[in-house]
């Protein structure tokens, strides 16, 4: 087992583009090892499991304005790649956790200028993101904090518990919430566990627990934050929506998010070999607990609280007034698009007729070199033809293998994108 992998468990430690194109504070803090196929779920509790607070400060909430009535989404998404200043090992991922929640908050309609990124921070920043959301906020929005990084820079270098829960006393909550993706999350979450005001705290995983960020050259399914990659895409999964209210609610995103997070853990981390010693050499033995990792959730709110800022609206003129089902076409750019939706709105099949499509694969991945090859090889004929998928939804689809490029194309064959965009706008022009 190499010095830096064990660096990583110590310190707490797939995306291809198609070239075709309310206070709700939200603090997703991510940071451990990971990677991505979506698994049957075992059955997980929704609620609170109590944890031992660490924070040594703790505050009385500040005296809150009145809000205006409107409500508006306004978010801090911060992710550190980087921990040479620190002495501790990089996580480089190129920000794609913070990069998959704008992503989402934009398909959502928050406003971009409300959505406020900090890639690297030290305590400082992260404090200033704090002033910045308490300074334009009112009671009525939602606010949104992710963070992204190594548990133990939380807690040794930015010094968590002796100033997150002051901080956090002085956003303007109507409903608060906290969401921390690291390794030990629950020991931050724990912080603003006695807020007296109505929030939601999620931590991806427990206070004595580690969880997983993938890197690319392990070779696994997903770069990044596994419990924030799940996070996103649940939003988008009608099985999430467990209510049937045809929204799905962050509470709801939460337990999805758990349930494909703990399977992948078993079934995909732990199928490595020198991944299991890691833990066993800081004292850890995930495999001996089915539910491990644990996500730890208090929900003080009691209602669901979605993302979508016009969620009641939304919901209600869908159960109301939307079909059980709508086949259509819409026109994107004179091109027809053909939708399969279900009542709740969720497309299920997109179909793009003859819009020019370009499907980019890299086709083998560089993996550990303890990965089984026969597991390697499977894992690398699947993605492909999970790839080849993409290219049926349209009739004037190309596939092109990116063979000397690793998981990133767009940085190991940057002319091979370059061409590909050109190629669709020829195409389209004609």
């Amino acid at each position: 087992m190499s010095t830096r992998s064990m660096e990583r468990i110590a310190h707490g430690r797939i995306t291809l583009g198609l070239l075709t194109a309310a206070i709700t504070a939200l603090v997703l803090l991510a940071g451990c090892r990971g990677s991505e196929p979506t698994l049957v779920p075992p059955t997980i509790a929704p609620t609170t499991t109590p944890i031992s607070p660490t924070a040594t400060v703790t505050a009385n909430p500040t005296p809150q304005p009145a809000g205006d009535g409107v409500v508006h989404g306004w978010a801090v998404l911060a992710e550190k790649d980087y921990y040479a200043d620190v002495g501790k090992t990089d996580l480089v991922v190129d920000y794609i956790s913070i990069t998959r929640l704008h992503q989402l908050l934009s398909r959502l309609g928050w406003q971009q200028d409300h959505i406020h990124e900090l890639r690297e921070f030290d305590r400082q920043d992260l404090r200033g993101a704090l002033d910045w959301l308490a300074e334009n906020a009112d009671a009525d929005d939602v606010i949104l904090l992710y963070v992204a990084a190594h548990g133990s820079y939380l807690r040794e270098d930015l010094g968590w518990s002796s100033f997150f829960a002051a901080d956090w006393a002085a956003l303007p909550c109507g409903q608060c919430v906290l969401i921390v993706d690291a390794c030990t999350a629950a020991e931050f979450t724990a912080a603003v566990k006695d807020d007296s005001r109505p929030h939601l705290s999620i931590a991806a995983v427990d206070a004595d627990e580690y969880g997983w960020s993938g890197l690319e050259e392990e070779g696994l399914p997903i770069i990044g934050n596994v419990f924030t990659y799940y996070f996103a895409a649940a939003f988008d999964e009608p099985d999430a929506d467990t209510d049937g209210d045809g929204l799905v609610s962050v509470q709801e995103a939460a337990l999805m998010a758990e349930e494909q997070q703990r399977i992948y853990f078993h079934q995909v981390v732990l199928a490595v070999p020198e991944f299991v010693e890691m833990y066993h050499d800081i004292g850890a033995f995930p495999e001996k607990d089915p539910d491990y990792p644990h996500v730890v959730v208090h929900d003080a709110i009691g209602a669901p609280l979605h993302l979508v800022l016009n969620a009641r609206d939304l919901a209600g003129e869908a159960q109301k007034d939307a079909p059980l089902e709508f086949k259509g076409r819409v026109d994107v750019g004179g091109y027809e698009m053909y939708l399969h939706c279900t009542g709740a709105g969720t497309p299920t099949v997109i179909l793009l007729g003859d819009m020019p499509l370009v499907v980019l694969t890299s086709p083998g991945k560089e993996r550990a070199g303890d990965i089984p090859p026969g597991l390697s090889a499977k894992f690398d004929k699947i993605w492909v033809e999970l790839q080849k998928e993409w290219t049926q939804i349209s009739s004037r689809s190309t596939h092109i293998m990116a063979d000397r490029s690793r998981h990133f194309i767009q940085h190991d064959q940057p002319d091979l994108v370059l061409d590909a965009i050109l190629q669709v706008v020829e195409d389209a022009r004609h």
